[in-house]
């Protein structure tokens, strides 16, 4: 099966925490790359060359 990469936004650690684990108990062999600034995220994503299947994202972090 296909490693599956998760890219994770969130600025709440126990959501982050506790979606990393609902992520692994059913992937186990899951790529899970997590953010807690949107502008780390969006900058990390524009200078590599990744190929993310999922992205988790809160819609209600402070704006930047």
């Amino acid at each position: 099966m296909k490693q599956l990469t998760f890219l994770l936004l969130d600025d709440d650690s126990a959501v982050t925490a506790y979606v990393h684990h609902l992520i692994l108990s059913e992937y186990q062999n899951a790529n899970i790359i997590i953010f807690d600034d949107g502008r780390l995220a969006l900058d990390y994503i524009l200078q590599n060359d990744l190929d993310i299947d999922v992205m988790l994202i809160d819609l209600e972090m402070p704006a930047f």
